[in-house]
């Protein structure tokens, strides 16, 4: 059984604009102001330096199971270390002395 219906396209459009025109009157705003956070001026290498650590992984023949990274802002330049224990921020700290800081001065 066929049906035909001469008005469907103008009368859906009708309705659905209307819902959407609706539906939109009444729509709340979502974000959130914005901050005040600018741009950071960073003009030497490794003045700015994030780190991050994964792992655990399997115990590797050293006995290291955590990875750690530690990359500079300006030139996005990575440097990374492991350690075989649990992470503690004594030995992140150290090993950013040793991998970042102090592998240059020492070089030079």
């Amino acid at each position: 059984m066929r049906y035909y219906w001469p008005s469907a396209h103008r009368e859906c459009h009708k309705i659905t604009c209307a819902s959407v025109k609706f539906a939109a009157s009444r729509k709340v705003q979502q974000l959130a102001p914005a901050g005040l956070m600018g741009r950071r001026a960073i003009t030497r290498p490794w003045s700015v330096v994030a780190g991050d650590t994964m792992g655990p992984f399997p115990r590797s023949a050293q006995g290291n199971e955590t990875v750690i990274i530690f990359r500079d802002s300006l030139y996005k330049m990575d440097r990374s270390g492991t350690w075989y224990a649990k992470p503690t921020r004594a030995r992140f700290a150290n090993i950013l002395l040793e991998r970042v800081f102090f592998r240059d001065w020492r070089s030079g």
